[in-house]
């Protein structure tokens, strides 16, 4: 619950830093150079990580249940292995900076200039994120999530107001900013130690020398796959950066985090859901598990649809609060959110693969996404700008989604699509043309406010109202019916 909640909040401050602040206070190119700098720093981070991380989720119980505490070397072997990795990644860095600068030197020298700030970060991120696993497996995630998504979000606030009120130069701003994981580190390894259950034994256990082959095979397995994972997400800031510009990254990054928002409800359901797909499979419940594929579909689709229509019905207003510049992230906003549209309305094929004993076939897709991603992003950014992202993210979500889609009916005869998904999206147009023609406010950001309240609330209600009037999501129908009833219970007593 207290997750949830900072991670929301961090979501409401992360929008007022982007809108009101750091597209305000720095120039578009720094502003690209701090998000382009988090995507090769984020790429670099998994690099550098060999897997830790999840082979952290998947061995930590052998340890906790066969060895004491002062014999566990579990926080020893989380600390060495990723500072391998560190070591070599750095050393790749200082190698292939030449090529770097070949490459970036032309359209985002600023990058260029802050080359070596890209270590820092990766270090300082790296060890936040095995921090961050220690207190996860220990069922202490509330500290974390609030460190990492409400706690970075006010730090940089803070440190951009001192660059605004020339506290600090440009240069001192990104030192901190590149570092702020190194402040988060702190509390979160004096709470470890509070709690008496993290020792660094620099010897190797009998666990890890009986389960070392297995942990290597694993975790070479997993590594591969973060890989491409990580590359496919952060390709077209990093690809904009070298091939256009580091404005072109500070618009492209409007556009992401505005789509970004519609992969919530997606997340939302894929602990749950995760954990009963595979207790299907175990059953062979095949009835259970073509439901789950159906209703992940609809149920995805559907908050994608209310959230994506009540951003694009005020797109205009919402771009407004933005310097002009970034009105130029329009049209890449709706090519990436038919993308991801298009990717929910497929239901969740990945997590229903990964729990079937065809799990390999769907780390061969995100391959196959990658190749994908890398010749497409190329040719339409060099020809498109940053609508050539929007472009190849339709592209690339077509082909992954339609090869899995083909897999899994050839395979289990399992479809995700349903009338009801037809009866959703006619709804959404419908309302939308209907809001569409709601004169909005014009003139300065407080009416552009109001104006975006009015006419993306009314169409969040009318959409809420049709999808429950005509039942076109059963659960959601169901869940408005518990809380009503919950409600008029309160209300007799």
């Amino acid at each position: 619950m207290y997750s949830a909640m900072f991670t929301y909040s961090g979501f409401v401050v992360g929008a007022f830093n982007l809108f009101f602040l750091y597209t305000y206070i720095l120039t578009p190119a720094q502003f690209g150079l701090t998000r382009a700098l988090m995507a090769v720093g984020a790429v670099m981070m998994q690099f550098a990580m060999m897997a830790t991380f999840s082979m952290m989720y998947k061995f930590f119980p052998y340890y906790k249940d066969y060895l004491k505490k002062e014999e566990s070397d579990f926080a020893f072997v989380s600390l060495v292995v990723p500072f391998i990795g560190f070591v070599i990644i750095t050393l790749g860095l200082l190698l292939f900076k030449d090529f770097f600068v070949l490459k970036f030197s032309e359209h985002s020298p600023l990058l260029v200039e802050y080359y070596y700030y890209i270590i820092p970060f990766t270090f300082s991120f790296l060890y936040f994120t095995i921090f961050k696993t220690h207190l996860n497996i220990r069922l202490n995630a509330a500290f974390p999530t609030f460190l990492e998504d409400l706690g970075y979000k006010l730090y940089s606030i803070v440190i951009v107001i001192f660059y605004y009120i020339n506290v600090i130069s440009f240069e001192v701003f990104m030192m901190l900013f590149c570092t702020y994981y190194f402040v988060g580190l702190i509390p979160m390894y004096l709470k470890l130690r509070r709690e008496g259950d993290f020792h660094i034994i620099p010897k190797l256990s009998k666990v890890s020398r009986r389960l070392g082959k297995k942990i290597l095979s694993y975790g070479g397995f997993i590594y591969a796959g973060l890989i491409i994972g990580e590359l496919s997400e952060y390709l077209a800031p990093i690809m904009i950066s070298g091939l256009k510009s580091l404005e072109n990254t500070a618009v492209l990054s409007i556009a992401i985090y505005l789509v970004a928002v519609l992969q919530v409800p997606q997340k939302a359901m894929f602990g749950v859901t995760v954990s009963v797909m595979s207790d299907a499979w175990k059953r062979k419940d095949m009835g259970t598990i073509a439901t789950l594929y159906k209703k992940t579909a609809l149920n995805m689709l559907l908050a994608g649809l209310l959230i994506f229509v009540a951003i694009w019905v005020s797109i205009d207003d919402i771009l407004a609060l933005l310097p002009p510049a970034y009105m130029e992230a329009k049209p890449a906003v709706l090519l990436l959110s038919l993308a991801k549209l298009f990717d929910l309305a497929c239901g969740m094929n990945g997590e229903l693969l990964n729990t079937s004993n065809f799990w390999k076939f769907n780390f061969s897709t995100q391959v196959l996404l990658l190749i994908i991603l890398i010749p497409v992003n190329y040719l339409f950014i060099s020809n498109y700008g940053i609508l050539g992202t929007g472009y190849a993210a339709l592209v690339s979500q077509f082909i992954y989604n339609g090869v899995r889609f083909y897999f899994i009916y050839y395979k289990f005869k399992l479809q995700p699509f349903t009338l009801d998904i037809v009866k959703g999206i006619f709804a959404a147009g419908i309302l939308y043309a209907i809001v569409y023609f709601i004169p909005g406010f014009t003139g300065n950001k407080i009416e552009s406010i109001i104006s975006i309240c009015i006419r993306s609330g009314i169409f969040a209600v009318l959409f809420l109202i049709a999808i429950i009037y005509f039942r076109i999501s059963e659960d959601i129908a169901q869940f408005y019916t518990q809380i009503i009833s919950r409600m008029r219970g309160m209300m007799r007593k």
